[in-house]
């Protein structure tokens, strides 16, 4: 199989894993459904064939989900990363580190996702997914939701591979800003040339990615922005803010975002500044964000 031919091998048979596992159906029921073998369901799902072109749509179609999704390897059902603890996610049963209190999507971890795929390459990363406990599937599923414990074990895992340094995030600028990393979200982002725009929408959205923190815009002009995150009652399970390899990695995480995002359709980074932080003991991180100009058209 041609280098291309496999890269696409490879996201097809992920979106087909995700989707029937994601329906509950085993792999002799999808077949029956799209009238073909198991074999060749396995073929597929195993990225060892390609499917035709009419096989992709009937496929979509069976399983009501974006022929887009074959392109991008990743599925959006758009949803809001509300916090629960039931035991399964999206059809995947969770390991106990990561069933409760779960209120980050995997649409929030995706830079982190897709830097560890690009250092680590998939087999590796998945078999890192794996030795957590998860099925690396249940990463496809921008909407799915995990708890504190999978974004610092990836962060971790991360730092310990050294796709990351722990005391610069900048790495993670190129993915921060990826469409992949943000699914559906990213056609309310595409054409919003003005910064300002742009984080608004950002922060309008910001319930798609996480609930894990009450966000706050405390003010807003067309050059600044202060924003405030309190971590929620349910954050009070996890050591986020005294972890001895990670220190104030998330508080950093987020603050790197914030400077990164208005690069997302040309406009150079935002100064960010930190007015105050969890980390060092206050009620909340505050950040006070100078807008660049709008790229020049």
């Amino acid at each position: 199989m041609h280098p291309r031919e496999s890269i696409i091998a490879k996201k097809t048979a992920r979106i087909m894993r995700a989707a029937r596992k994601r329906r509950g159906l085993t792999q002799s029921e999808i077949a029956k459904l799209l009238q073909t073998s198991q074999a060749n369901i396995s073929k597929l799902e195993n990225a060892m064939l390609i499917p035709s072109a009419p096989e992709c749509f009937e496929f979509c179609d069976v399983m009501k989900i974006p022929a887009e999704s074959l392109r991008t390897g990743t599925l959006d059902a758009r949803l809001q990363a509300t916090v629960r603890s039931e035991p399964h996610e999206g059809g995947f049963r969770l390991p106990k580190r990561y069933i409760d209190s779960r209120g980050t999507s995997v649409r929030a971890v995706m830079p982190l996702l897709t830097r560890a795929e690009k250092t680590l390459g998939d087999q590796r990363l998945n078999a890192a997914l794996e030795s957590m406990g998860l099925d690396p599937d249940v990463t496809v599923e921008l909407s799915n939701v995990l708890n504190a414990n999978f974004c610092m074990d990836l962060a971790r895992l991360l730092i310990k591979e050294g796709a990351i340094e722990n005391g610069d995030l900048t790495s993670l600028d190129p993915h921060y800003i990826q469409p992949i990393c943000h699914g559906s979200l990213h056609q309310d982002y595409a054409g919003l040339q003005v910064p300002e725009e742009l984080m608004k929408k950002w922060y309008s959205n910001i319930p798609f990615y996480c609930s894990n923190f009450e966000y706050r815009m405390e003010e807003q002009t067309a050059d600044n922005m202060t924003l405030s995150v309190k971590a929620c009652d349910h954050m009070k399970a996890f050591p986020y803010t005294g972890d001895p390899v990670l220190g104030d990695f998330m508080c950093r995480y987020f603050k790197q975002k914030l400077g990164t995002f208005p690069t997302y359709n040309g406009a150079p980074k935002a100064k960010v500044e930190s007015l105050a932080c969890m980390h060092k003991g206050d009620d909340r991180c505050i950040y006070k964000v100078t807008l660049p100009a709008a790229p020049a058209a």
